[in-house]
């Protein structure tokens, strides 16, 4: 009789749930945001609760809206909740009204699609860099290890910035696609990047974990990797991805990891880069990279190999700024014997006890001026330098 019963009372229970999944209309776990924003281009990734395909509304008034979606070998983007549309074509200069609309695909066959309920976004609204521009300033945090709480009230007293740099262990170890959105996406999205765009440097921590090659999903670059470079105005910027800090034949890496030669390969792209035009031609040379670039260093592997593989190259390059964090200790090292140029690390991680570790870093750049900033989370200001 009791096995009875039990079969009875999972019956009703599975079935309720079953009702419960089947009416649960499609919603956003995160708001829309933004991602490589050019003068004539960006991409706003969506993150829906259910299967879906989605398109973006936008225009330059919010009364006036065009549709558009993303397609690749034939086929639009379908069928999975995170989806990433490219506008194209924009102009310059100009401020552009958008919104997502995603409609949920409850059953896809090879002859049979059947859909569910749509869901819209907010308008949202964000204005394309000028090809002229010659002031513009940024936030980076890093180390936040998922407790990204105190990014929005720094963005509030911030709010005249153009971007954010994420640089690095924004999140610990990444166990589910959950955590990305929760401690990743959707904060970004609340607080700034529905209209402003982050630049992500990947960190060792977000290396980690069973849902870390999820990641990848959540961000875009110019060029699909990890690493890359653009610019702004009279600006460029070399985003490095540092890998790992312990040798690829660590146990603890099961045999799945291949840094060594990741940052060999990256090494050969940055003699690429800094052979550019775009380089050479660049009046400030901004980078960013989760471990300092230092021969006097922590002594890890990871960072001897950046040491050994990128410091070099670098001192050669004519870099004025390299943006760091890692070792949660805030510091401003100027030029010197061991790099030739300026090196900011920022602090962290809220986690901590020594909460004045956390920090932010604010760079202003004003033409031919280069300023950075680095401030304790409340806003006190611990050291600036204006670099020449």
């Amino acid at each position: 009789m009791k096995k009875i019963i039990t079969a009875v009372l999972f019956c009703i229970t599975f079935s309720l749930f079953s009702y419960s999944q089947e009416n649960t209309t499609i919603s956003f776990l995160s708001q829309p945001y933004l991602q490589h924003l050019t003068e004539d281009a960006a991409t706003v990734i969506s993150v829906a609760s259910k299967s879906c395909v989605s398109y973006v509304q936008y225009g330059k008034s919010p009364e006036a809206l065009n549709s558009v979606f993303t397609s690749k070998h034939g086929q639009i983007d379908a069928n999975v909740p995170v989806q990433k549309i490219r506008l194209s074509g924009l102009e310059p200069g100009t401020k552009y009204y958008y919104r997502v609309v995603s409609k949920e695909i409850k059953v896809y066959q090879a002859y049979k699609i059947v859909y569910g309920d749509s869901v819209m976004s907010t308008i949202r609204s964000f204005v394309t860099p000028h090809r002229e521009i010659s002031k513009f300033s940024f936030l980076a945090f890093n180390d936040v290890h998922s407790r990204p709480a105190f990014i929005s009230d720094v963005y509030q007293r911030n709010n005249d910035v153009s971007f954010v740099c994420f640089n690095g262990d924004m999140l610990d170890d990444i166990y589910t696609r959950d955590e990305i959105i929760r401690d990743f996406a959707a904060p970004a999205a609340a607080s700034f990047a529905g209209s402003i765009p982050f630049v992500y440097t990947r960190g060792n921590h977000e290396t980690r974990g069973p849902a870390a090659r999820e990641l990848s999903n959540f961000v875009e670059t110019p060029n699909n990797q990890y690493y890359y470079s653009f610019s702004i105005g009279n600006t460029i910027f070399m985003v490095l991805d540092t890998g790992e800090d312990k040798p690829d034949t660590h146990a603890v890496y099961a045999g799945l990891a291949d840094y060594d030669r990741y940052r060999t390969e990256q090494a050969e792209w940055i003699k690429r880069v800094v052979a550019s035009r775009e380089w050479k031609k660049a009046k400030h040379r901004i980078v960013c990279g989760h471990i300092p670039a230092s021969s006097s260093n922590d002594g890890w592997h990871g960072s001897k190999e950046i040491a050994t593989k990128f410091l070099p190259l670098l001192n050669k390059a004519k870099v004025d700024l390299y943006l760091a964090g890692h070792t949660h200790e805030p510091v401003l090292e100027k030029s010197g014997a061991d790099h030739n140029f300026t090196m900011v690390v920022g602090g962290g991680p809220m986690k901590s006890e020594n909460k004045s570790n956390v920090t932010y870093i604010r760079v202003d750049v004003d033409n031919n001026n280069l300023k950075v900033g680095l401030y304790r989370y409340n806003g006190d200001l611990i050291t600036e330098y204006k670099v020449k």
